[in-house]
């Protein structure tokens, strides 16, 4: 559980600095992660690359963007992953993108997913 963002990871890089981060997370299994901001487990920031290969999320749960993962500026990636019940208070029940993010899911299982506003499953916006 984390207050501000992703419940379980946060990677950031600083665009001004043009400063790249790189987290990559094999085999992940989560009961239940929260997050008081943005991204329930993952959180992808300015010129960060996240990178999750095989996740398992049984609960997760946003006050703002992405239910499970949020990606601002950064590219984020999500391989193979199962996810139970992902719910986000604003935008992107599963996934926000966000201020020319590039936001990948490949072989992705939903079971169930709700946003109070854009995008049940994925927001992807400018600005």
């Amino acid at each position: 559980s984390s207050m501000h963002d992703g419940g379980l990871l946060h990677c950031e890089g600083n665009q001004a600095m043009a400063m790249s981060s790189t987290c990559t997370l094999v085999d992940i299994h989560v009961s239940n992660a929260r997050s008081g901001n943005k991204g329930g487990v993952f959180s992808g920031k300015g010129e960060a690359t996240l990178s999750v290969q095989g996740c398992n999320v049984i609960t997760s749960y946003a006050e703002d963007d992405g239910g499970v993962v949020s990606c601002d500026a950064a590219k984020c990636t999500l391989t193979s992953c199962v996810i139970g019940n992902a719910f986000s208070w604003d935008d992107g029940g599963v996934g926000s993108a966000e201020n020319s993010a590039i936001l990948e899911f490949v072989d992705l299982h939903v079971r169930h997913t709700q946003a109070t506003y854009d995008g049940g499953f994925l927001s992807c916006e400018d600005g």
